[in-house]
């Protein structure tokens, strides 16, 4: 009896949790996506993914400049 109960209950969360993924509805921005091909998604992660250590040089390289700047005016108001 224990293990009938156990297995109804399992079948049961296991039915809800496949009924409810099915119906969720898709965010504008997902179905955009999945309107590209397999191609163009890639490439545009390529592209990103490039684009990211870039970028974060950029970054690092204006800090450095803005903090030199700032030592700069610091030893020129001594």
């Amino acid at each position: 009896m224990n293990k009938l109960a156990f297995h109804l209950t399992a079948v049961l969360i296991l039915s809800c949790f496949f009924l409810l993924s099915c119906s969720r509805s898709k965010d504008p921005s997902q179905t955009k996506e999945s309107n590209q091909t397999s191609t163009e998604q890639a490439a545009r992660a390529i592209k990103e993914y490039g684009r990211n250590p870039i970028d974060k040089a950029r970054t690092a390289q204006q800090l450095g400049e803005e903090r030199m700047n700032a030592v700069d005016e610091a030893v020129k108001q001594k």
